[in-house]
């Protein structure tokens, strides 16, 4: 299946076959050129976060049938979401810019049981998350508009993830202005610079 978001609608091609049907059905949309969706598969459900970036949409899930429902289990509503070692994570709410929060180990459908939580990151600076990159099992790395994090997933402490400062004065556009390649990330600044780490370094400026 593919899946877009396009205006205030979802839309699904089965098999590439060349007609984008509507599956909106009962979820909202707010239809705007800036309000963009992030979009994960996750037990075999297609799950996509996103909407304005102040004020996000509720999260939703397409099955491949039917059309698209709200996401179960009180998931917040959220401007991005990433998968890693089996959970699904969800970033920056209207209510917290700065907060990671994740399901259940498995099941990306409950936000509420034993194994869920959530992990502010850096609330004291004023400033917003705008991506996330999964460098590998253990380590993902947390951008904001002027610093870059280190959220360790691999082993929870106290119900939460660590996590510590890695870089201050550089930080990233947009949640799909980054990218993980060869144990790289690659990411734009909001100044319109690429960059480059590899999780301890900045290799190119």
């Amino acid at each position: 299946h593919l899946v877009a978001v396009c205006g205030n609608a979802i839309f699904e091609s089965t098999s590439l076959d060349g007609t984008m049907n509507t599956i909106t059905g009962a979820v909202t949309i707010t239809g705007g050129q800036n309000n963009l969706w992030s979009f994960i598969t996750f037990n075999n459900i297609h799950i996509g976060f996103g909407g304005a970036s102040t004020s996000p949409d509720a999260p939703l899930q397409y099955t491949g049938t039917g059309n698209a429902a709200a996401l179960g289990g009180s998931p917040p509503s959220a401007y991005g979401v990433f998968q890693a070692n089996n959970r699904v994570f969800a970033f920056r709410t209207s209510a917290n810019p700065s907060i990671v929060q994740w399901s259940i180990l498995g099941n990306g459908q409950d936000w509420t049981g034993a194994g869920s939580g959530t992990q502010n990151i850096s609330t004291a600076d004023n400033d917003s998350i705008t991506a996330a990159a999964v460098m590998d099992n253990s380590t993902v790395l947390i951008f904001k508009q002027t610093s870059i994090h280190k959220l360790l997933i691999n082993t929870l402490v106290s119900t939460a993830f660590p996590t510590f400062p890695l870089f201050r004065n550089v930080g990233c556009a947009g949640k799909h202005a980054v990218v993980v390649a060869d144990g790289l990330c690659y990411f734009i600044t909001p100044q319109g610079r690429m960059k480059i780490t590899d999780g301890d370094r900045i290799l190119d400026d």
